[in-house]
């Protein structure tokens, strides 16, 4: 239980209701087996997948191996690069993160006996098809053995933990002259890494049993800031606009508002599975053991579930996914999966009180690319009419038209016609009409 820094509003705990309402889909794109799957990041386009036994074309013996794959057409991936490690018996690959032209790579120890240190890598990836080793350092066991684990990126800064066999540390590497320049370290009071997350001035840290927040401002001398002194084991989280998303071993996932970082206060918490969390936007996607659940977190203090699915193959605790956009990449230890989640229908936002009077926003964002929110109220039940037209008044989407009730409702669109297919750059009406109600706004679509 907190106990320090722990401040909690109310004495009831807030157990949300999570309502089936299955106004949204799931569905599987794409799906390779692949022994060994590690570590995932998605950007622009390009899929980042690390694999511990890769067998690399002309060559004989097994790899870790980082893969870079073209996922503009996310049903057909296109492999177009990849980065041999060294052989398996020395080192394997851990985490990756991406930042620019740039992706940093962990590798651990094969274990205390190994005759070799981990490694922390940055490779230069600006040609996917040949990306270029840049630089590294080697993780420095007290004995051989050493690794790195979990690692971070962001504005000229790589962040990564350094595990000596006896103690970890958290270090701070300058990364604006094109190498791995460490500047600055700091212990993590635990052992057992298993996250890190570095947002605005502070670094997250989760070990197997404590949740550590580092201040990192000073790059030279960070200090550990808060220590959450909670009961927890293996947890997993996510930090996300002073939102902290939060689970632990057979524990609910808990929201916490952490404006003020000492003092988190408790918002919600969701009695459903969760092994691996990632939050896109206003949703939160959960990886279980055999299930993928979307919930939409808009209202922090009374969260929906939107849809949920079962997978068809069984996930491992540390299984790692990653969200972009409505696509999730979803790995386990033996595949490689990509799914869509499709929040095409109207989904009620619970405010607490009803609008006094009907409403249609502009949508946002505007202009957009792949897809774009639109919020509107209905002060009364009624039916509704929701469609997206071009400038002709042609019917592109009609993303609702049935009975809705009274509140605040949000619907996304994809960008797309009703076969599907991508609409092209320009400029389009979303037209509500409900009763005598009727308003329209204009959207830009940039390809």
């Amino acid at each position: 239980m907190p106990r320090n820094y722990l401040i909690i509003i109310s004495a009831i705990l807030l157990s949300a209701a999570l309502s089936f309402a299955q106004e949204g889909s799931i569905e599987l794109v794409w799906s390779t087996p692949m022994w060994g799957v590690r570590g995932v990041f998605v950007a622009d386009d390009y899929l980042y997948v690390l694999v511990e036994n890769y067998e690399p074309p002309n060559l004989i013996g097994w790899y870790p191996a980082l893969l870079i794959y073209d996922v503009t057409d996310k049903s057909n991936p296109i492999l177009v690069g990849s980065h041999l490690g060294p052989p398996l018996v020395e080192a394997k690959m851990w985490d990756i993160f991406v930042h620019g032209d740039y992706a940093y790579i962990t590798y651990t120890a094969m274990g205390l006996e190994s005759n070799t240190d981990g490694s922390l890598i940055m490779l230069d990836v600006n040609d996917k098809t040949h990306p270029v080793l840049v630089d590294s350092v080697s993780a420095h066991g007290v004995a051989l053995g050493g690794s790195y684990w979990s690692v971070w990126a962001s504005n000229g800064w790589c962040y990564a933990i350094n595990d000596n066999n006896q103690d970890e540390y958290l270090q701070i590497f300058n990364i604006s002259q094109r190498k791995l320049d460490m500047v600055g370290s700091v212990t993590v009071p635990t052992y057992g890494t298993r996250e890190l997350m570095v947002v605005d001035k502070y670094a997250y840290i989760s070990t197997e049993e404590d949740f550590w927040i580092m201040d990192v401002t000073d790059k030279q001398n960070p200090v550990m800031a808060i220590h959450y002194d909670w009961e927890v084991l293996w947890p997993e989280f996510f930090v996300s606009n002073n939102y902290l998303y939060f689970v632990s071993w057979r524990e609910p996932l808990k929201i916490f508002d952490i404006t003020d970082i000492k003092n988190p206060v408790l918002l919600s918490s969701l009695d459903i599975p969760a092994w691996e969390i990632f939050v896109s936007n206003d949703y939160i996607y959960v990886a279980a053991r055999d299930s993928l659940t979307v919930i939409d977190v808009s209202n922090k203090s009374q969260p929906q579930q939107v849809t949920s699915t079962r997978l068809d193959t069984t996930l491992e605790w540390r299984s790692n996914f990653y969200v972009s956009g409505e696509y999730i990449y979803l790995l386990d230890m033996n595949s490689l999966n990509i799914y869509r989640f499709r929040p095409t229908a109207v989904h009620e936002r619970s405010s607490g009180h009803l609008p006094l009077e009907f409403s249609l926003s502009q949508n946002y964002p505007n202009p957009f690319n792949s897809e774009t929110s639109i919020r509107f109220s209905l002060k009364r039940a009624g039916p509704v009419r929701f469609a997206i037209y071009n400038l002709k008044g042609q019917l592109v989407r009609g993303l609702r038209n049935g009975e809705i009730s009274e509140g605040e409702h949000q619907v996304i669109w994809d960008g797309k016609d009703q076969e599907g297919r991508a609409v092209p750059s320009g400029v389009y009406l979303c037209q509500l009409t409900s009763g005598e109600f009727k308003r329209t706004i204009k959207m830009v679509v940039m390809r």
